[in-house]
């Protein structure tokens, strides 16, 4: 499919991309239209027909966000090239879908991309499928992608759950903040036994003297 140039979109369906983004080929990601009519697409891009060999280094942050469509070629990715459906002709230039961002346009706003001869460029079903694993890519129009991601979240959020309570075992038994011993697991020191015996005996002492001297007090007293 193909977004036209701005101002050939009615306003009321014109979803208001960036300039550089209208005026492209796209690739219709979603199954089918939302209720409101839109889909969710990736740009096509031929890199200025230079190839992204020649457009970019290969330490560039974008370097693995563009497939290549047949002919087109990635060095990093010998193995992917999305192919057309039998009988569509090529594009008129080599050419990348652009999987960084994808757009939520409305269908009416897309027009068929015009060749002479043959039919307009589809991308065979194997090609979307390795064009879904590649991207990542999301289908929020799919009735069924709701159900889906409730049971992964489902599953992540026990998975998340277990995890935190190992980890949560791990740290008390790293700390020590674990269960205090029972006192009889407590262990004494024996030479804090027999110091504290030497304080209780030096008390006993000093209190029979002091009370030896009270005693001697009295008696002299009485004498007087």
């Amino acid at each position: 499919m193909w977004l036209p140039p701005q101002h050939q979109i009615p306003a009321g369906i014109d979803p208001s991309l960036q300039e550089g983004a209208y005026n492209h080929p796209v690739v219709i990601m979603s199954r089918i239209p939302s209720p409101e009519g839109l889909v969710q697409i990736f740009m096509i891009t031929s890199m200025g027909s230079r190839g992204i060999a020649q457009a970019h280094r290969p330490d560039w942050a974008h370097w693995l966000k563009y497939v290549p469509i047949k002919p087109a070629q990635h060095p990093a990715m010998p193995d992917t090239q999305l192919c057309f459906s039998d009988n569509c002709l090529p594009l008129a230039k080599n050419s990348y879908v652009n999987i960084r961002q994808w757009h939520s346009v409305h269908l009416g706003a897309l027009r068929p991309y015009r060749l002479s001869g043959g039919d307009p460029p589809v991308l065979g079903e194997a090609s979307l499928r390795r064009l879904r694993e590649v991207s990542g890519f999301v289908d929020l129009h799919d009735p069924n992608t709701s159900k889906r991601l409730e049971e992964t979240s489902s599953f992540e959020d026990l998975h998340d759950q277990t995890k935190r309570s190992k980890r949560l075992k791990e740290s008390e038994s790293q700390d020590g903040s674990g269960p205090l011993p029972e006192m009889e697991d407590l262990e004494v020191d024996p030479r804090e036994t027999v110091q504290s015996d030497g304080y209780i005996s030096l008390a006993g002492l000093m209190l029979l003297v002091l009370l030896a001297a009270v005693f001697l007090h009295l008696y002299i007293k009485s004498k007087e």
